[in-house]
This record gives structure tokens, C-alpha cells and sequence, in this order.
């Protein structure tokens, strides 16, 4: 009675043994054999070219796509479908496109295929699209040299200022935007993490400052150089010169400057720097004091006070 289960359990395995190795025979038979399945892949356009704005809200053209390989790719494709489907990138300055009417823009999906294959693990000649064109909507734009303007707030330490302009290189820079746009435009803002306050000259990296999302620049980062240097004051007593007739007698005649200089132009700066120079107009109307105007030949001196700013005069007979 035993022996006789022993067989029937025998016969029952070598069965079923059988049965098993039949079927994935017959699985890898028909999975080795090529089937047509067809596809939709989302493409996401990148790196549009600087000439052309996207109108579409959502990035998003649905590509149909007929693929004929074997089975086992087909199920390797139908999960993969799902992980694609937040879209392939296509970087739009890498293949041609053509203009079609005002807003509307087209490429042929031909010069997809190496990329889609690629993506899919696929022979270009296992995939076929069902649209000759991919067509887009876009705005062209219009190219334009603008001027940099720096806007971070500057603070110079106690004892300290700016020396100059702010240089930036580059001074101005290519940017492309909507006609409408770019017309209204005079100047593109710069800004930079400065450490304030500044004790010295700095160079670092400043980034454009976009006021509209419509305008596409040619580079977005750039070099800044805040000069900063030191400034001490520098007095002077200087006589008061007289440029227009009649001959005055001036109370005092001479005056003092002090001067705000930044010390590397310390010894630069001297008496023949400065002018004192008389202004005449209210003799006309005989006014008790006549104001002093200074003149400073040199671009980086400031004056700080003029003692005194004014003058009483008596008129000398010729």
C-alpha cells in the first residue's frame, strides 16, 4: 500500500515537473517572439534657445510611440512607461525647429529617435513615431545690450569709503526677451552677498537680478569689485582770488579748507589743488556778504567745510 502512494506521489511530480518546464517553454517561446505595442512618453523641452519664449504653461507634448521588439522588453517597457512619466527632457538648442506662423514652432520627432532609443534601452529601428512634427508655442524674442546697475547697499566701515565707481565684468550684457519686453527695458540689477561692513577693496561674484521672468540674460553670474580705502582730512588756508572787476578788499581775505582725501592721495593733494574762488553776484544788489565757491582738482576730494563760506567786502576806487 505504501509503495503504491510512493509511485502515485512519483507520477504526480514527474508530472507536474513536466507541465512546469512545458509552460515556460512555451513563455519563453512566445516571449521571444516580436510584438507591437504603442506608447505615449511625455517630452519636457529644455535649453530653449535664447530667441525663443515657451507660451506653453505646461511643458508637457505627449510623443506616441509604436514599439515592436521581443516580450521580455515589452515588459521591461510597460514599467518603465510609469517611471517616464514625469517626462524625458529634450533639450530643444541641440536639434533643428522651425518657425510655422507667429506662435507656433515645430521640429521633426526624426531627430528624437536616437534619444528615445536610448532612453528605452531600444534599436532606433525597434521604435517608430506616429507625428512627423512635434509642434510648440513660442514667442520669438529679441536681443538687446543693456547696462548693469549694482544694487546691494554698500557700508563702509567707520573711516572708510568708496573709492570711485563699482567696476563689473562684465559692464553690460546680452539679453533676449519678448519685443514688448525688451523695450521697456534700460538696465539689468546686480546684487552680491556682501559682508558689511567693507574695510578694503573686494572682488567677488554678483548675480543678475531679474524683475521679470519673460527676460532670458546670456550669463547669470558675473564679477563685482567694490573699491574701499581709507580717508583722513587735510586743511588749508587759501587766499581768495577774484576773477571779474572791480577790485575788492576782502574781510578776511583768506580762508580755511578742510578737505575729506582718501590717504593713498594724501600727498597728491596740495594748494594747487584748490581754488577759492569770489562770487560776485551780489554786488548788484549790495549784500553785507559776498559767498566763496572752492573748486578741487581731483576726483576723489570732498569738502567738508569752508571757514568762512562767505566774505564782507569794500570796493577800492580805480
Amino acid at each position: 500500500m505504501l509503495e503504491q502512494k510512493v509511485k502515485k506521489r512519483k507520477k504526480i511530480f514527474v508530472f507536474s515537473s513536466f507541465l512546469l518546464f512545458s509552460i515556460l517553454m512555451w513563455l519563453l517561446i512566445r516571449l521571444s517572439e516580436t510584438y507591437t505595442e504603442t506608447y505615449t512618453f511625455n517630452l519636457i523641452l529644455e535649453k530653449i534657445p535664447p530667441e525663443l519664449w515657451l507660451l506653453d504653461d505646461q511643458n508637457n507634448y505627449p510623443l506616441k510611440t509604436s514599439v515592436s521588439t521581443n516580450g521580455f522588453k515589452q515588459i521591461q517597457l510597460a514599467v518603465l512607461e510609469n517611471r517616464l512619466k514625469k517626462g524625458i527632457p529634450v533639450s530643444l538648442n541641440t536639434i533643428p525647429w522651425e518657425k510655422k506662423n507667429h506662435y507656433s514652432f515645430s521640429f521633426k520627432t526624426r531627430y528624437l529617435t536616437a534619444l528615445i532609443a536610448e532612453k528605452l534601452d531600444l534599436a532606433e529601428n525597434e521604435i517608430r513615431f506616429h507625428d512627423q512634427d512635434m509642434i510648440f508655442s513660442a514667442s520669438s524674442t529679441v536681443g538687446k545690450k543693456v547696462a548693469l546697475h549694482f544694487l546691494s547697499p554698500i557700508q563702509p566701515k567707520a573711516g572708510y569709503a568708496l573709492y570711485g565707481d563699482i567696476s563689473m565684468e562684465p559692464d553690460s550684457i546680452w539679453i533676449h526677451a519678448p519685443a514688448e519686453v525688451a523695450d521697456t527695458i534700460r538696465w539689468i540689477g546686480v546684487s552680491s552677498n556682501l559682508q558689511n561692513p567693507l574695510h578694503k577693496t573686494i572682488t567677488q561674484a554678483a548675480y543678475i537680478e531679474l524683475t521679470s521672468n519673460l527676460i532670458k540674460p546670456a550669463i547669470e553670474q558675473l564679477t563685482v569689485t567694490i573699491p574701499i580705502e581709507p580717508f583722513t582730512e587735510k586743511r588749508f588756508i587759501m587766499p581768495v582770488q577774484q576773477e571779474q572787476s572791480p577790485v575788492l578788499k576782502l574781510f578776511p581775505d583768506e580762508v580755511e579748507v578742510i578737505l575729506r582725501i582718501f590717504t593713498r592721495d594724501f600727498d597728491q593733494i596740495n594748494t594747487e589743488s584748490l581754488k577759492v574762488i569770489l562770487d560776485t553776484n551780489g554786488l548788484q544788489a549790495q549784500r553785507q556778504f559776498l559767498r566763496l565757491n572752492i573748486a578741487i582738482d581731483h576726483p576723489y576730494a570732498e569738502l567738508i567745510q569752508l571757514m568762512p563760506n562767505k566774505v564782507e567786502y569794500l570796493i577800492l576806487m580805480p
